[in-house]
């Protein structure tokens, strides 16, 4: 059975913010690439969390996210890898959220 990367994103728009975390799941067709190299486009699906403590969360899938134009990606750590047969790629290479 074919295996799809995991990874954990970090983020943060400055310094003086606290870092945000997401999941990011390459697309199939961009499943060996590294995220980590900005000078190749890496697209798949970020999951993350978005709200605030009195307003609430909810989460967000964001799915034909490409992490290489991303100034507020600090970093890219794989880890693990799931059965690809639990992945869905999107249709189609719009955006979706």
């Amino acid at each position: 059975m074919a295996q799809r990367p995991v990874w954990l994103a970090k983020s943060r728009g400055s310094k003086s913010q606290r870092s945000h975390f997401a999941i990011f799941i390459p697309n199939a067709a961009d499943a060996t690439k590294d995220p980590n190299v900005r000078s190749d486009s890496c697209k798949g699906t970020l999951i993350h969390v978005v709200g605030t403590p009195m307003n609430g969360y909810g989460h967000e899938f964001k799915r034909n996210y490409d992490c290489s134009p991303s100034q507020s990606l600090e970093k890219l750590v794989h880890i693990g890898c799931v059965n690809s047969d639990y992945i869905v790629d999107p249709p189609t290479e719009t955006l979706y959220s």
